[in-house]
């Protein structure tokens, strides 16, 4: 598909993903965990269809979509946080296909080595049911009675729900935060997976980096969203972050995504200062006149009623690529 006599540039389509299983554990009810974690054989459908429809491009390519002078409908796939699963499950298949996805890095979880303990959270509830849930930071208290597995999941939500209100970062919390019937959690009961949410090793990511698999860009250093912070902190971080990201994979470092897709004209507007491009959640088409403060992405989420079997069936990337190469002349 392309632009009409090049008068109208063609639009990037650029999707989102965060894990990869090669299947869901019967632990994972909540809904955000479910749709950040995609079975690998719908990621390598997705990464097929998409070679026999479109172009995959790369970081530097942007600019021409931005900028109108593209011809080609692009795909720009991009990677948050720096899980191991984007390295052992995901480098494959780009490889095998020819594609450089972008890997928005958390540096913190890569320097820790272990996830925040509140993606461990859905395991443990789910093998300590009934239990009564306790949470407690500085002036946020939360408790709630886990009842039944069926349950569990909608509880985390309330968690996270009632958190993001309290502006509370659930992943800054530990293991001393939370109890289990008035009891600290200071052991795991649940046993027989490794957990969703493991991250890479900071050798893993070089390695992918080398072998053209991936590019790298800035998703902060704890994942804390840059609004909650104040300027100075946030000018801090960002400086820091790509420093340090440049330091450890020898290149430059020229793009970011902003912690849980929140930002507001402030924040873009420092973001601006230290990234060339930055990243949000807006479900668009990424075609000239996009802010490139703030481009859209699709995230693709792992289950719908009819099941994922290539991008182009998902109804709302469908939708928008019609309407979208419907008003560029496509």
């Amino acid at each position: 598909m392309r632009a009409r006599n090049g008068e109208t540039g063609a639009p990037l389509i650029v999707l989102m993903f965060h894990g990869l299983v090669d299947h869901l554990p019967s632990y994972a009810t909540f809904a955000e965990t479910r749709t950040c974690q995609l079975r690998v054989s719908d990621f390598a459908g997705i990464v097929e269809s998409c070679a026999r429809r479109y172009r995959f491009v790369r970081l530097a390519d942007i600019s021409r979509y931005l900028n109108g002078e593209a011809t080609e409908i692009g795909v720009l796939v991009t990677f948050d946080d720096g899980l191991s699963s984007t390295c052992e499950l995901g480098v494959p298949i780009l490889l095998r296909y020819g594609v450089t996805a972008t890997l928005f890095v958390t540096t913190g979880w890569i320097d820790a080595g272990v996830s925040p303990p509140i993606f461990a959270l859905e395991q443990e509830l789910w093998a300590r049911i009934p239990v009564r849930l306790g949470v407690q930071a500085h002036d946020f208290s939360y408790e709630a009675d886990v009842r039944s597995h069926g349950t569990s999941g909608t509880e985390i939500a309330r968690l996270w729900s009632a958190l993001f209100a309290h502006g509370c970062a659930p992943l800054a919390l530990r293991k001393e935060n939370f109890c289990f019937d008035g009891r600290p959690w200071s052991e795991s009961v649940a046993e027989g997976h490794e957990g969703l949410w493991r991250p890479a090793t900071w050798d893993a990511l070089r390695s992918a980096v080398r072998s053209g698999a991936l590019e790298i860009g800035a998703h902060g250093a704890t994942h804390a969203p840059w609004t909650w912070l104040s300027a100075s902190a946030l000018d801090d971080e960002l400086a820091s972050v790509r420093a340090r990201l440049e330091a450890e994979f020898d290149r430059p470092v020229e793009t970011c995504a902003y912690p849980h897709g929140i930002s507001d004209p402030e924040t873009r507007e420092n973001a601006s200062a230290v990234f060339k491009w930055a990243f949000g959640t807006g479900p668009r088409l990424a075609a000239p006149g996009v802010d490139p403060a703030n481009l859209p992405r699709f995230h693709v989420p792992s289950e719908r009623p009819n099941g994922l079997f290539s991008v182009v069936s998902w109804p709302l990337v469908g939708r928008a690529l019609r309407k979208g190469t419907g008003l560029l002349g496509l």
